[in-house]
């Protein structure tokens, strides 16, 4: 898709400016338009520049002042709790009142916000420009105790039965118990008998799993053959203009060291890069591995996604609170040693579309990268396999 016009111009403004070198613009022309981008998408996608050396050229182009949020924080009286969906994912927030006009600080200007903004703020606003970065660390900052809350309680309020909150029913401690009082009851006056049937229950319990685990085989061995072939192929056709933006969320703990791997494996992915939404969701306490994602300048596709002090610190609860700042069509979840396979992001977008409507959640394929050393390996691997 060709370049538009707007971004055309930005580009000669950015080279003008020593922003960005002649060679750089001309790669990131081509990369836009391969990928069906924004021009700063795809410079964002490289490490050419300071992300904030970009906007600082976006807000010159559109001759409007640039804010650093973090600097200059917004106004949180103007923020509501009930959009901090919509400042994160549409990269733009109130940020004060001037002279009776509300002033909305953005990171995506132009034609569409400004349609978005006054139909939810009316027409008396104006704009300044800032970075996503800064956009997702000022709805961090106003809403870290409800976004926290929602990440905790959201499941619990909505559907109490599907969460583990409450670890045990009245009936389920009824039943144990009752089914402790027989056993005990049992061993005490025929403890001969009570073995011998305790022993066949584990026995047809074992042998229910393990012929649940055989059709489970014969069945996905049966269609996953050619199926497979069929959507590989189908996957590598796919183009990268038509492909939708992907969400990453990594959750990480105290894993600094595995970070410069991590990076290399996202940079693998047979995906255009600049459609990919990477967040790196790190405890707000893991001040190492925070200070690790600073120290490598990865390119502006990743975003740190602070997780405030809470319980239970867990990566479910984690990947709750990163939730509200995705942007992508589709999400995937890594965990920070996973490798995945270049084109497996393709082979999901194809998978999905083949899918009937009412399939939310797909599981690529799990395995250990070195199945074949030894004798536990091939286990492990066989477990996951299954």
């Amino acid at each position: 898709m060709a370049l538009s016009p707007s971004d055309r111009a930005l580009g000669d403004l950015l080279v003008a400016r020593n922003i960005l070198t002649l060679p750089h613009f001309d790669e990131a022309v081509r990369l836009a338009e391969k990928w069906n981008v924004r021009l700063t998408d795809a410079v964002l996608s490289r490490n050419w520049i300071a992300p904030e050396q970009l906007y600082q050229g976006l807000a010159y182009h559109f001759d409007l002042p640039f804010v650093d949020l973090v600097q200059e924080p917004p106004d949180q009286t103007l923020m509501l709790r009930a959009e901090a969906d919509l400042y994160a994912q549409q990269l733009m927030l109130p940020w004060r009142q001037r002279d009776g006009r509300l002033v909305v600080a953005t990171a995506l200007p132009g034609p569409e916000t400004v349609l978005l903004a006054r139909q939810r703020w009316g027409a008396a606003v104006e704009f300044v420009v800032t970075s996503k970065f800064s956009i997702a660390w000022a709805v961090q900052a106003a809403f870290d105790d409800a976004l926290t809350r929602h990440a905790v309680f959201d499941l619990a309020e909505q559907d109490p039965e599907m969460s583990a909150r409450t670890v045990f029913t009245p009936p389920q401690v009824i039943g144990v118990y009752g089914l402790l009082s027989i056993l005990m009851a049992g061993l005490a006056l025929e403890p001969v008998a009570t073995l011998i049937a305790l022993n066949v229950v584990m026995g047809i319990f074992y042998l229910g799993n393990f012929l649940l685990k055989g059709i489970l085989v014969v069945i996905g061995g049966a269609r996953s053959i050619e199926r497979d072939v069929e959507i590989e192929i189908a996957a590598r056709a796919l183009r990268d203009d038509e492909l939708p933006i992907f969400t990453v969320l990594v959750p990480m703990f105290r894993e600094a060291q595995i970070l410069p791997q991590l990076a290399e494996a996202l940079r693998a992915l047979d995906y255009p890069f600049a459609k990919l939404d990477i967040k790196l969701v790190l405890e707000a306490e893991d001040h190492e591995t925070i200070e690790a994602a600073r120290q490598l300048g990865l390119e502006g596709v990743f975003e740190i996604i602070r997780v405030p002090p809470s319980l239970p610190q867990t990566k479910p609860k984690a990947c709750n609170f990163a939730l509200r700042f995705a942007r992508g069509e589709y999400l995937v979840i890594y965990d920070a040693e996973d490798r995945p396979e270049p084109d497996q992001l393709r082979k999901v977008v194809e998978t999905f579309r083949r899918s009937s409507r009412n399939t939310a959640c797909l599981q690529c394929r799990l395995n250990y990268h070195n199945a074949n050393e030894n004798w536990l390996t091939r286990m492990f691997t066989l477990d996951y396999s299954l």
